[in-house]
């Protein structure tokens, strides 16, 4: 079996709770986007931004997981000193779920931030956890 660089990679993770034990859980959060073509990637790119990764669409590949539904994805362009920096989100539908993420590189490393509540409470929270996902930032 291949070992994981667990460096590569920093997950935060923000959930709503749900009485569902089969529901889409951060473990299996971690296991969807720790994946190792990800880390290949970084170490082989020394990735500094995002865009090293690809376009929005090529990195969907890494950050969405197959058989999701994506419903949304965006570039987000962030004024700082050295320059912008680039962010990609996405919000996609799996296994009764929705998640709302957002990924950055920095010095070789992927953060990536996300929210996910079971799709019948994203009308209520949706916005909430969108907006904690988005509120991402790479010092």
């Amino acid at each position: 079996m291949d070992q994981i660089n667990m460096t590569c990679i920093i997950i935060v993770c923000l959930r709503i709770e749900t009485s569902n034990p089969t529901c889409f859980t951060c473990s299996t959060w971690l296991s969807i986007i720790m994946d190792m073509r990800l880390c290949d990637l970084l170490a082989a790119s020394q990735a500094k931004d995002v865009t090293d990764l690809g376009s929005i669409k090529e990195a969907a590949k890494i950050f969405v997981p197959g058989g999701a539904t994506l419903y949304s994805a965006r570039t987000i362009k962030i004024k700082e000193d050295e320059g912008f920096r680039t962010y990609y989100f996405y919000e996609f539908g799996r296994d009764e779920q929705h998640v709302a993420l957002v990924a950055a590189v920095n010095s070789g490393k992927a953060i990536i931030a996300g929210a996910t509540a079971p799709q019948y409470k994203w009308n209520d929270d949706g916005v909430k956890l969108r907006s904690a996902a988005v509120s991402l930032t790479v010092l």
